[in-house]
């Protein structure tokens, strides 16, 4: 059997292994590539090439040209016959070239969100019959394909170029029922929204998001909006998908937020959501949600500036709220000394008072028995002129 290691193909497919050998010295791999490119020291069978490194390691050639043995610092590597690491076609998928893919999950959901919009402006618009399923599948259809289709100009957004594209299906398909145009102009979003959520609660068209993300990734040549980065290796590809691609799908980790991004909208939407814990600008212990700060800074924060309760009666000081209990306990005998203070000045003018009222009330009673002995005296004027006027009027009568 002639030797192969001669060959062009296994020379490069070779080279390609050592990439892949555990860690060896400069000289090592050096020595390893002379050996391969001289085909005269292994002989012409092929049938064992032997191989001694600068470290004095013994270095193997199985008769297929697949590397058997690879000494290293006195470790030996074993890499299999020709369904091993060895083989040609286990290498290629070894080192085949694979994109990550990942794409920016919120245009991934405006997307699916335009074409579910769309299908249900059409169901508006061209009254079909929803019962019927071969009639959404075959809208859903003409809508993948008109998105698949459309021919990113560069700079412009995607979206925005899914929409344009969808408005002009359906234009195109209300043209095409000129009978129907009468009705059309009853329509509204409204309706359109409703007939969305309707499709959407009947599980139609689960797969809108993978037709999403394919089209991100036809029309996307920019890579504006997903990951065209070009890895080596299966596992290589799943971490940096997992833990590096800046297009990778992040769940908000606050309590209470729902929303969903990718890793590079990280730091901006934690800026902006309302569910961020963020700390007390008062420097409190606690870290609270964004929505609730004001709240907190309003009612319970306990660094928050109170004024003490004695302050009605002279205690002038203001401090932070978690202090309050401190302030009083250490400062309890001013605070004594505040209220006898009150309580003196407050019996002094319960004293004045009482002083005004038994004025006023002496005062009073004397207007009160004036008041009688005037009374008295009109009752009694009273019958005076009564008296008088009854003389006169029989006087008047006698001289006429």
């Amino acid at each position: 059997m002639a030797s192969q290691i001669g060959s062009s193909n296994f020379l490069q497919n070779t080279t390609d292994l050592i990439s892949l050998l555990p860690t060896q010295t400069t000289e090592d791999l050096s020595h390893f590539r002379g050996f391969i490119q001289n085909e005269s020291k292994v002989g012409s069978t092929g049938n064992l090439g032997q191989l001694t490194d600068s470290k004095g390691n013994l270095t193997q050639f199985g008769s297929k040209g697949n590397l058997t043995q690879f000494g290293s610092k006195g470790n030996l590597t074993q890499f299999g016959s020709n369904n091993q690491l060895g083989s040609k076609n286990s290498l290629r998928r070894q080192t085949a070239p694979l994109v990550c893919g990942n794409v920016d999950v919120i245009v991934q959901n405006a997307i699916a969100a335009v074409m579910m919009k769309t299908v249900a402006d059409l169901v508006i618009k061209l009254k079909i019959n929803t019962a019927i399923r071969q009639n959404l599948e075959t809208l859903r259809e003409e809508v993948e394909l008109t998105v698949l289709q459309i021919r990113h100009t560069q700079g412009k957004d995607i979206l925005d170029e899914v929409e344009a594209a969808l408005n002009n299906l359906v234009q195109q398909k209300r043209r095409s029922f000129v009978a129907l145009i009468s009705s059309i102009a009853t329509n509204n979003d409204i309706d359109v929204q409703k007939q969305a959520k309707l499709l959407e609660e009947s599980t139609f068209w689960p797969t809108r998001f993978n037709a999403a993300r394919e089209a991100i990734v036809k029309i996307d040549f920019e890579g504006r909006d997903h990951c065209t980065q070009i890895l080596v290796g299966h596992q290589i590809l799943a971490d940096h998908q997992k833990k590096e691609c800046p297009f990778r799908t992040i769940y908000c980790p606050n309590i209470g937020c729902t929303n969903v991004y990718s890793a590079r909208m990280a730091e901006e939407h934690q800026k902006l959501c309302e569910f961020t814990p963020v700390e007390c600008p008062l420097k409190c212990s606690l870290k609270i949600p964004r929505n609730e700060l004001e709240d907190h800074l309003n009612s319970i924060c306990e660094m928050k500036t109170v004024k003490c309760p004695f302050e009605h009666i002279g205690c002038p000081e203001t401090l932070p709220k978690v202090l309050l209990e401190q302030h009083l306990n250490e400062f309890s005998h001013s605070h004594l000394i505040f209220c006898m203070r009150t309580i003196t000045e407050q019996e002094k003018i319960i004293a004045k008072q009482h002083k005004e009222i038994t004025e006023l009330t002496t005062a009073f009673t004397e207007m009160k028995n004036e008041h009688k002995t005037m009374a008295q005296k009109l009752n009694e004027l009273e019958k005076v002129v009564h008296k008088e006027s009854g003389k006169h009027e029989r006087d008047f009568f006698n001289l006429h």
